[in-house]
């Protein structure tokens, strides 16, 4: 099984090989095994453990995006891959994935461009030391199949070749009428023990995946909330309607070395190649509503097609980490280096054009124009340098101070594809942004702290366009946190394991900025005897005041809009393989 909450670790922090536990930093650990027995095939389906994490848009057939405490996470700058930086835009594959890491809170420190909220980081399944020959079929009452094969084990003198890898291939067919989809899926995973302290990795993803979209309803009149209708009703079921199609192909090396008194250095590349064809038979408003459909379900249609979409991201990291030893105090030190280039390129123009009106309760066969209008695409570029110091200072057994600080440099361009209007925008911009943390263990197995921290408020889309700001910072973000200070044995039996965690954040934007936002997290674990059942009920209170030219509001996340004072969610699960913690 999995570790005990206390021994649980995540590589997303960035700081510590310590344990979650033991670590001023609110992170969440979602391992495979808890994805599989929740029957997750999903982004959105996988962070339903999560009550801190929600989903935003994430319709069928489309690119899956989350936000975290109510702060939408940018699919560019927030997602991590075995702590690389990678594009969330392509559809998600769970095969090769160990675990799914969501850091809580500003991420300044981990990562110098990222939006408020946090950072997702997936971790890919390394070699087992056991061979590993697994099968697994599946088969819906729709008729959606699923066939996955997962493979690993070692080979060669002592082991020193380890392998894993992982294929599926599945046909999707959903409840909703009219949006069938498939995907091929395949993936590696090969280390080499080179001796004398030195290892080589090297590891890809490969994914073809098509889906007819399921656009959304809206509200009718754009104000009224539509009474519960069909849920198999699909608003883009036109003859011409077209597949959403992503083709993806990620990779890393890595080449690791064992220096002296237990110091790493460490040297990883990443490569990032997705190309998706965006279409859809799209319903957006209904005459001068907009958004939303008219009082009788009535909607605008467009022809949208956005062809040959590229987007590329390229990573290069350089890493040292150690400790040093002065009288009683240890310093755990990490130092790093991190180059990053993301590209978007799109074809000169897309189409969106509208088509006529539909009804969803009476559908309705339109035809497209044969001359569509078009409009032209901007393409973006961003290229940013990292430098990382950090120093977890370890005073004696229960004392210890972390500090940190990330130095970005960013450069980012944009050009209009009309060639008529070259519209172009460009900029270069430093900053700096610190993180630090006091903790102290009460006991074994207890832990308090206070952090404070800085983040970067990062435009949506992140590159520039004539219609958006540059980055600046969010603003200073301060926890305290009891942690596990709760789980010295609330009760006398021995049998019983039980841990407790209540958080409260309050960010402090700086002087030129009017927003606030304040978010307060509560999670309970009990384990009961060998054999445990976990009973964890958990919830999570976040949102955002905003103030901005006279006008005031208060906004939750979608997912607490129909109980605005809490959001709570219980888990019981069986064993100890699938429990996806949030202790620390």
């Amino acid at each position: 099984g999995d570790a005990s909450p206390a021994r649980q670790g995540a590589s997303v922090g960035g700081l510590s090989d310590a344990p979650l536990a033991e670590t001023p930093q609110s992170v969440s650990v979602i391992r495979a095994e808890a994805l599989r027995e929740a029957g997750a095939n999903s982004l959105s389906s996988a962070v339903r453990s999560e009550p801190s994490a929600s989903d935003f848009y994430n319709t069928l057939g489309y690119i899956e995006s989350l936000q975290v405490r109510g702060f939408l996470l940018n699919n560019a700058l927030n997602f991590r891959r075995d702590g690389l930086p990678i594009s969330n835009h392509a559809p998600f594959a769970l095969e090769n994935k160990s675990s799914i890491e969501i850091l809580k809170g500003l991420s300044g420190i981990q990562a110098g461009l990222s939006a408020p909220g946090g950072l997702v980081n997936f971790t890919v399944k390394r070699p087992t030391a056991q061979p590993l020959r697994e099968v697994v079929a599946g088969l819906s009452e729709r008729g959606s199949t699923l066939l996955h094969g997962d493979l690993g084990g070692r080979a060669g003198a002592d082991g020193a070749f380890g392998y894993r890898i992982n294929a599926a291939l599945e046909e999707r067919r959903p409840e909703v009428r009219n949006a069938p989809g498939g995907r091929e899926f395949l993936s590696g995973f090969f280390d080499l023990r080179l001796g004398d302290g030195w290892l080589a990795e090297a590891e890809f993803e490969s994914q073809t995946s098509r889906q007819i979209s399921v656009p959304g309803f809206g509200l009718l009149g754009g104000k009224v909330l539509p009474p519960p209708l069909d849920p198999r009703i699909n608003l883009n079921a036109q003859a011409w309607s077209q597949p959403f199609d992503s083709r993806s192909l990620t990779g890393s090396l890595r080449l690791q070395k064992l220096l002296a008194n237990d110091w790493t250095a460490s040297v990883r590349a990443g490569q990032q190649r997705i190309r998706t064809n965006d279409r859809l038979a799209f319903p957006d408003g209904c005459g001068n509503i907009y958004p939303g459909m008219c009082a009788d379900y009535s909607s605008d249609l467009y022809d949208y097609r956005s062809e040959n979409e590229r987007r590329t991201m390229g990573s290069a990291e350089f890493m040292l980490r150690g400790e040093l030893k002065s009288g009683s105090v240890r310093h755990e030190v990490t130092a790093a280096v991190l180059r990053v280039e993301y590209d978007e390129r799109f074809d000169p123009t897309q189409v969106y054009d509208w088509v006529g009106q539909i009804n969803a309760l009476r559908p309705a066969s339109l035809t497209p124009n044969a001359s569509p209008w078009t409009s032209p695409n901007t393409n973006r570029s961003l290229r940013s340098t990292e430098l990382q110091l950090a120093d977890v200072i370890r005073l004696d057994e229960r004392w210890s101070l972390w500090m940190g600080a990330r130095h970005t440099q960013l450069d980012s361009a944009s050009l209009s594809t009309d060639t008529t209007d070259r519209q172009a925008l460009a900029y270069s911009q430093q900053f700096t942004t610190p993180w630090g943390a006091v903790g102290y263990k009460p006991w074994q197995g207890g832990f308090a702290f206070v952090s404070a921290g800085q983040g970067t408020l990062m435009p949506q889309p992140p590159i520039p366009t004539s219609h958006t700001r540059r980055p600046a910072k969010s603003g200073t973000s301060i926890s305290v946190s009891f942690g596990p200070v709760l789980s010295k044995r609330v009760l006398t039996s021995p049998s019983w394991q039980s841990f407790a965690d209540a958080r409260a954040e309050l960010r402090v934007p700086p002087a030129d900025a009017r927003e606030r936002s304040m978010s307060l997290t509560t999670t309970i674990s009990a384990r009961v005897g060998q054999n445990p059942h976990r009973f964890r009920p958990s919830g999570v209170l976040s949102g955002r005041w905003v103030a901005a030219r006279g006008r005031r509001s208060y906004t939750f996340p979608r997912r607490m809009a129909a109980n605005p004072d809490i959001h709570a969610q219980v888990l019981i699960v069986d064993d100890d393989r699938g429990h996806a913690e949030t202790l620390a």
